[in-house]
């Protein structure tokens, strides 16, 4: 999950501000911005060098007006085009599921949210470890990542917030999944539901229950899967998400299936233990 600096208005700009001002008008109408809640996904024909080489031009100017707003902004948004830059090539747009500890637009990535973190407020400095956790992630250094995603949640928790709490504490969540640690993925997806929940974030949520399904599923419990897939299925029917809809009636048959055939498998063990007699 990807985020994206807050929006700017400013006014009494001076010329390098108004300079600055245009460039990132610009390019934030462009789609290489185009943001959700846990990914970031744009058009194949986004050029990310092309946005890059604007963002540095933002840079490179506040940098010598010392203009740590605009510094941080543009910092961040380099960073972000590095991380969509370094799965370019693949089949779907990043998400941070992928490990490639060689790619260099994710270690540019990692350079320029640390100058974000840097230059930035507490509430840019949440947006900064979120993304430091995230590239960290995909660089294949988990214990990194779970340091700034826990960074993120304290800053979050300092500010109130229960949507950045939400996102720190899910990411943690999507990262224990890939590490394995499926109890702890498990913890951290429930605190991430009732958070998105008190905010009434109906997408979100149904993005919680997918992924409390799989990891039910993982570890065995088809029938906790089937609960949590068959929530996800009626939030995405309420919002008239058909993808989601498809998708889930897909992993809700998927998740019966594999409880029956469980239910089986004991019936079958029961009737072929020996007969104890008095």
């Amino acid at each position: 999950m990807l985020v994206r600096h807050r929006s700017i208005f400013l006014t009494d700009l001076n010329s390098s501000e108004q300079q600055l001002t245009c460039i990132i008008i610009i390019y934030r109408q462009s789609p290489a911005n185009a943001l959700d809640d846990m990914t970031l996904s744009a058009p194949p024909t986004c050029d990310y060098s092309k946005a890059i080489d604007c963002y540095l031009l933002v840079l490179s100017i506040s940098d010598s007006t010392q203009n740590k707003l605009f510094m941080g902004l543009a910092a961040n948004c380099i960073g972000v085009n590095y991380q969509l830059l370094s799965s370019s090539t693949k089949d779907y747009s990043y998400t941070g599921k992928f490990v490639d500890p060689q790619n260099r637009n994710l270690q540019n990535a990692l350079v320029y949210h640390q100058k974000h973190l840097e230059a930035a407020d507490d509430a840019g400095k949440f947006v900064a470890h979120l993304n430091l956790g995230l590239t960290l992630g995909s660089l294949g250094r988990p214990n990194e990542a779970a340091h700034y995603y826990q960074e993120a949640l304290r800053l979050a928790i300092q500010l109130n917030s229960a949507y950045g709490q939400s996102l720190a504490v899910g990411n943690l969540g999507l990262l224990a999944s890939r590490q394995n640690d499926l109890d702890t993925a498990v913890a951290c997806m429930n605190q991430h539901l009732q958070l998105i929940q008190s905010v009434n974030d109906r997408p979100a949520e149904t993005f919680a229950w997918i992924q409390l399904g799989h990891l039910a599923s993982r570890r065995g419990e088809y029938e906790k899967a089937e609960r949590a897939f068959d929530q996800a299925h009626r939030l995405a029917q309420e919002l008239g998400d058909v993808g989601t809809v498809k998708q889930c009636s897909c992993y809700l048959g998927v998740a019966r299936a594999r409880l029956q055939m469980q239910g089986y498998v004991r019936q079958l063990t029961s009737s072929l233990m020996p007969l104890t007699t008095s």
